[in-house]
């Protein structure tokens, strides 16, 4: 059986005082990968991911709803792994 998330349990993990890049994983096996927290608005039954355009990942260009309930895990993902922006 998994946890189920709830919005605080998301709004602590991008609250951290140093936000690392972070993959949430769901039920259904989507994964989003997280690289800045202004693009995570939490509700009480879901979140918004903003979905990075290719040459930034500060911006997006789209948004995912994803059910807090469908949530298996926050993965911490190292810093090195952010996508590179063409110079």
């Amino acid at each position: 059986m998994f946890a189920i998330f709830t919005a605080e349990d998301i709004f602590t993990c991008l609250r951290e005082r140093l936000f690392g890049p972070l993959r949430l994983s769901t039920a259904t096996g989507e994964t989003y990968d997280i690289y800045h927290s202004q693009l995570v608005v939490p509700t009480l039954r879901f979140i918004e991911v903003g979905l990075p355009v290719s040459d930034n990942p500060d911006v997006a260009d789209r948004i995912a709803w994803v059910v807090l309930a469908d949530i298996v895990a926050p993965i911490d993902l190292p810093a090195t792994l952010r996508p590179a922006i063409p110079v």
